[in-house]
């Protein structure tokens, strides 16, 4: 189930709100979501950070969707991360705008049982440049998910791609591509979701073509008798146009409605000048 309609009701009233949260299979919690306007005002970047609940005390994922005026593909994703150095419970987002209009969000945290750790790898991006880095799970640990933290900057800074590295059922690391539209160099970080305990499965869609000037969706659906940790999406190319607009959790709009059954993800191919394919990954917990 989509959650652009909750959205775009929510907005119509200009206010913020929380929408429940609930308990799925396979021990994960989704927690409540928070329908945030993101104006175009200021730097363009509205930045929220998600807590986890004492009874799944443990980030492991975040989604996030953008609505609004896409006519220009202006809305995206500039940072979707657990923030390892205040606590293994948050998730911070960073949404952008640069379109002609307001636009809204909505994200929340993905929160588990268990032992978990976070490792993380700073990498630099170059002024009006893209960068990629990549950091593994420590061995005797399962991916349970990942992404990417890149707070300086305005939004010109945006994430390019973030997923697990690899095509196999199970990798052990999370790979990411930064844009930075800035004349100034910038930092990022990208971090893994390592599982100490429990069993984790990687699965994704059909690459699917991003051409030129578009925006594209593709979902990744778990195995039966398993529920979503975590995911995202590989974008292939190096390019400031290639961009993630979207990256959440699923549900088909089965009865209870909890997005436990995959991920979803869109992105942008912003005039890159030539054809890519996108990808989305769910990581599956059992």
């Amino acid at each position: 189930m989509l959650l652009g309609f909750m959205v775009v009701a929510c907005a119509l009233v200009g206010i913020e709100v929380e929408l429940a949260g609930a308990a799925g299979s396979g021990g994960i919690f989704y927690g409540a979501l928070r329908v945030v306007q993101v104006p175009k005002t200021g730097d363009g970047v509205t930045t929220k950070v998600m807590s986890c609940p004492s009874s799944h005390p443990h980030i492991t994922g975040g989604s996030a969707e953008i609505t609004g005026d896409q006519s220009d593909l202006d809305l995206e994703l500039k940072s979707s991360g657990p923030v390892s150095a205040r606590g293994p419970d948050k998730w911070h987002f960073d949404l952008t705008n640069s379109s002609h209009s307001g636009a809204q969000g909505a994200v929340g945290p993905i929160c588990a049982r268990g032992k978990f750790d976070y490792p993380e790898k700073t990498f630099q991006i170059g002024a009006q440049r893209e960068a990629q880095a990549s950091v593994a799970c420590p061995r005797g640990t399962e991916l349970a998910g990942g992404g990417v933290l890149a707070v300086a900057g305005d939004h010109r800074t945006e994430i390019g791609s973030s997923a697990p590295q690899g095509n196999g059922r199970h990798p052990d690391a999370w790979a990411t591509t930064v844009n930075n539209g800035a004349h100034h160099p910038i930092g990022a970080t990208v971090l893994s979701v390592c599982a100490e305990q429990g069993h984790y499965t990687v699965v994704h869609s059909a690459a699917k073509p991003l051409p030129n000037n578009s925006q594209v969706t593709a979902v990744a659906k778990c195995p039966a008798g398993s529920a979503d940790s975590g995911g995202g999406v590989r974008v292939t190319g190096l390019n400031d146009g290639l961009e993630v607009a979207g990256s959440e959790a699923f549900d088909s709009g089965d009865p209870g409605a909890t997005p436990d059954e995959g991920w979803q993800a869109t992105a942008n191919n912003d005039a890159s000048g030539r054809r890519e394919t996108m990808q989305t990954f769910a990581v599956c917990r059992s």
